[in-house]
């Protein structure tokens, strides 16, 4: 956030950290206290996603230099948190999305080298598709390595529910409660009828909140 600020002027969810700064982990004492969260339902250990996601800034996205600099700052940071808190938590890689041979390099470092535990890709109607071809070689290598690929979905509150309130954008918090279940639904099914799972059968997919639409216990004969 602070690199985002810099190029910038501003950093996404720079006001979400402020009102809930246990988010952040920027202190000791935050960390102590999602510790305690941790303990008192009962957490072992938390699989850390990292936010903001460069979706959320445009300028930084859209530049893959700058995209591979912040994505390098982030999984840097989050491995380095990681190991100062053993067993308690495990970091995710943030990628460059808009850059194949950028998205893949840090991959690599980050799974290799930092031993990150799996990758992230944000999903939704300002993100890149997930079955776009420059996603090809990291389905390919989460294949293989067995890390696992999270979908988190990104669609911004700018995004209105009706053309016609595009100068609202979306009301009554329709865009996080409705609009990020139907994005990782779109996006799962998108994964599932390109052929992905065909390719990749060992692949390993989470997708956040809850799965989207298409999730569903099994049964006790399954």
């Amino acid at each position: 956030m602070a690199y985002m600020r810099e190029e910038t002027g501003s950093a996404p969810f720079q006001a979400l950290f402020d009102k809930i700064p246990i988010l952040t982990c920027a202190s000791e004492e935050y960390v102590r206290q999602r510790l305690l969260h941790m303990d008192a339902a009962g957490v072992i250990c938390q699989i850390l996603i990292p936010l903001p996601w460069l979706e959320a800034c445009h300028e930084i996205w859209a530049d893959p230099k700058k995209a591979v600099k912040a994505c390098r700052i982030a999984n840097e940071d989050m491995a380095k948190f990681c190991r100062a808190n053993p067993g308690r938590f495990l970091g995710v890689a943030l990628l460059p999305t808009i850059d194949e041979k950028a998205l893949i390099q840090e991959y690599r470092y980050a799974i290799n080298h930092l031993k990150l535990v799996g990758s992230v890709i944000f999903v939704g109607c300002d993100g890149v598709p997930p079955d776009d071809a420059r996603f090809e070689s990291i389905y390919r290598e989460s294949n293989a390595n067995g890390t696992p690929i999270w979908l988190h979905p990104s669609r911004p509150q700018s995004t209105p529910d009706y053309k016609c309130y595009s100068d609202r954008g979306s009301m009554h918090a329709i865009w996080n409660s409705l609009g990020w279940i139907y994005d990782t639904s779109v996006a799962m099914v998108h994964i599932a009828l390109s052929g992905v799972l065909q390719r990749y059968p060992d692949i390993k997919i989470v997708g956040h909140h809850g799965g989207g639409m298409y999730s569903r216990k099994r049964t006790a004969k399954e």
